[in-house]
């Protein structure tokens, strides 16, 4: 891959013949296709609006998500940082941390016998090439070009045929939420995953873990409350409160929040008020932003059951 000056279909040519190693059992590795399936998700969501790919919780969630999807009885060693690492020269070129940078090269250099495990320590980030950043952010049809090449390649790693329909709806850009770009600074995207990452690692600290509320669990006792899928979109943190009976959604919104974000989270409460509540439950929502236009706050406070929050640059939260 030349850094940065990659067509986009050059790139799809490159993604076609990725290499990807046998599991046992048969099938090829889903790995790279599953993590490129997670980072397409963050592009249509409006969420990734620049080339750097950062394999932050927000990102690995996702690609657990659909793995769990995809191959619901995996049972084998499962790292997102695997195919991190080794996507470099295929879909991206990695960014060492400042401190790593030599020693990265020497990695890099020194081919595939590498640690995958030490790539993905010496990386800051992934950068995609600028002209497929370009066209993924700006053109549906490439979205859906790169979701057809990745659902392909998941059939060939033998994936559950329903839980692939299942992730090819939700890969299907469509229909997906529009890119918000409401008063953006340029690293007001690194804060919104950083503020995703921070609430999940600390939320018995939270506000929202001082009303009660809990990220959703499964019958394991695992968290699958973040970027938890909902028919063709994904909710950002979704919790339960077991006193009142009650599911919160909640979504995060990186700059300044419009009220079109409204519509938004009455889809997701739809969604969960007809799939997931049983007799006697109720859900809320919550929007948590930066700043809260008084549009929304104005929208917010008419409809009575979702609340406004905002957070600041040391990703302390408040009501709004």
């Amino acid at each position: 891959m030349r850094g940065s000056a990659m067509t986009f279909d050059a790139w799809l040519d490159v993604l076609q013949v990725m290499r990807r190693g046998n599991m046992r059992g048969g099938g090829r590795s889903p790995y790279k296709p599953l993590l490129l399936a997670a980072v397409l998700v963050r592009i249509s969501q409006g969420k990734l609006l620049t080339p750097e790919v950062r394999l932050d919780q927000t990102t690995s969630a996702l690609y657990r998500q659909l793995r769990a999807e995809a191959f619901p009885t995996w049972s084998f060693p499962d790292d997102p940082r695997q195919p991190f690492a080794r996507l470099e020269g295929e879909a991206w070129t990695l960014v060492p941390d400042e401190q790593y940078a030599s020693k990265l090269r020497a990695l890099l250099g020194a081919g595939r016998g590498s640690s995958w495990h030490a790539i993905a320590r010496s990386a800051k980030c992934a950068r995609l090439p600028d002209e497929v950043h370009a066209e993924l952010c700006g053109s549906p049809e490439a979205r859906a070009r790169l979701a057809l090449l990745l659902i392909e390649k998941l059939q060939d790693s033998g994936a559950d045929a329903l839980g692939l329909e299942r992730i090819a709806q939700r890969l299907a850009i469509g229909t997906s939420v529009e890119p918000d770009r409401d008063l953006v600074d340029p690293d007001e995207n690194l804060l919104e995953s950083a503020l995703e990452d921070h609430l999940v690692r600390n939320w018995a600290t939270t506000p929202f873990a001082a009303r009660g509320v809990q990220l959703h669990t499964n019958a394991r006792g695992e968290v699958v409350g973040q970027q938890y899928p909902a028919r063709n979109w994904w909710i950002d943190l979704l919790g339960w409160q077991d006193a009142h009976r009650c599911w919160w959604v909640i979504e995060l919104k990186r700059g300044r929040a419009s009220d079109r974000v409204v519509g938004q989270v009455g889809r997701y409460i739809g969604w969960v008020d007809r799939y997931l509540t049983k007799p006697n439950e109720q859900v809320r929502g919550v929007i948590l932003a930066r700043e809260i236009s008084p549009a929304l706050e104005s929208a917010c406070y008419g409809l009575g059951y979702i609340e406004t929050w905002t957070f600041d640059r040391e990703l302390r939260v408040h009501p709004a």
